[in-house]
């Protein structure tokens, strides 16, 4: 009962602001000539005006358009050039030059623009030749955003948004005075069904906290496990390739590169496991990260087994590695700036990461190419990295 007796003062002191204390338009448009101005600096020779489809069609076929050039830009400028844009957006559309999308429009004074967009394109693109202006005054029936989907209505030749100096209407806002009554409900509010019920809350976030904690083990723990599986298994791809297309001798070679190139791997993932991240004893972090292990058998059965395509073990390769980086990134490297390690234990933590890089980058040393012999009038070769990772 207190909490909503709590929310109904807030919700009155809420109304009370906006009733009292609301936006004070300096200008309505929504009836005149026209509904939106905007000035912009224009320093280089070339702009691209966009309207785009929203909710499977335009807005409107059509935007009528005035662009003035003015040497001054700003706030004052775009009023003083109000009266003639006005008069400009009065004229009659049959009077007004109709631009194609893809059509050049020119700032000039006395001058109306009909844009008809494609109705057949998802957007329409128009060019805005500023080469002898230092500033243009945009009028139009309609405000350009009604036209945005995921582009600005303005950008450069380089495709940056192009924000306006100054804009018709303009909004004025006034700022609420202090009102104390209102003050003194919610600070009576607080005291007696926020602060009355801290320790209740407090509890309540002990568990709430314990149920985070075992979310974010639970995370890193399936994040190490999901990585080191699919890293695995595109080992046993690797292997079982250089065995079936290259051969026992290379194949050999290519699974004792792969022991030594994973030992700095599993002996990190053991490190991450048993941590406080996640906190499992020795001996369950050795049966999980042996049971992600067998994923090698697997890769090297189905690579026997079945064709396997090239791309398809780069996505799996590419999976794998972007999880080990989210965790190397979010949960490992930030454990080095941890302000309570020692000198000697940070330059530690540097250390093995540098003696960790080494060993994964042995596999490097003598990586060769092999080919799996043609038969004569074959188009294709086999081909097989040793080890690529």
């Amino acid at each position: 009962m207190k909490q909503w007796a709590a929310a109904f003062l807030v919700l009155r002191f809420a109304l009370a602001q906006t009733d009292d204390h609301g936006h004070d338009h300096g200008h309505d448009h929504g009836s005149g000539a026209f509904e939106w101005a905007g000035i912009f600096d224009t320093p280089n020779s070339n702009y691209l005006w966009t309207a785009q489809k929203t909710d499977g069609g335009y807005a409107d076929p059509t935007l009528k358009m005035v662009a003035l050039p003015t040497a001054t830009v700003s706030q004052q400028a775009l009023s003083d050039l109000e009266a003639q844009g006005e008069t400009a957006m009065e004229a009659t559309d049959s009077t007004c030059t109709t631009v194609q999308s893809g059509g050049t429009i020119t700032p000039a004074a006395n001058t109306c623009y009909i844009l008809e967009f494609e109705s057949s394109a998802w957007q329409s693109l128009f060019n805005i030749d500023a080469s002898a202006t230092a500033g243009i005054a945009f009028f139009t029936n309609h405000g350009p955003t009604e036209f945005e989907a995921d582009a600005h209505y303005l950008k450069d030749s380089v495709g940056e948004d192009i924000e306006p100096v100054g804009e018709l209407p303009e909004v004025t806002v006034t700022p609420a005075p202090e009102t104390p009554y209102d003050w003194g409900l919610i600070l009576a509010a607080v005291l007696v069904n926020v602060v009355a019920e801290t320790s209740k809350e407090d509890a309540e976030g002990t568990v709430l906290n314990e149920e985070q904690k075992f979310r974010a083990r639970a995370r890193l723990l399936g994040a190490v496990l999901i990585g080191d599986f699919f890293h695995n298994l595109c080992d046993g791809f690797f292997i079982g390739a250089a065995f079936q297309v290259c051969g026992n001798a290379f194949g050999w070679s290519v699974a004792t590169g792969t022991i030594l190139h994973e030992l700095p791997q599993e002996i990190a993932d053991f490190v991450v496991l048993t941590g406080p991240g996640v906190s499992l004893s020795p001996l369950k972090a050795l049966i999980a990260n042996f049971a992600s292990g067998l994923s090698v058998l697997i890769g090297a059965i189905i690579v026997s087994a079945t064709p396997i395509d090239d791309s398809f073990i780069g996505l799996i390769l590419a999976f794998g590695g972007g999880v080990y980086l989210h965790v190397g990134a979010t949960d490992c490297l930030p454990k080095m700036y941890d302000p309570k390690l020692r000198f000697v234990e940070r330059l530690a933590a540097m250390l093995a990461f540098v003696v960790g890089t080494v060993l994964i980058g042995l596999i490097l040393i003598g990586h060769e190419h092999c080919f799996a012999p043609t038969s004569e009038g074959e188009g294709g070769h086999g081909h097989s990295h040793g080890h690529s990772h």
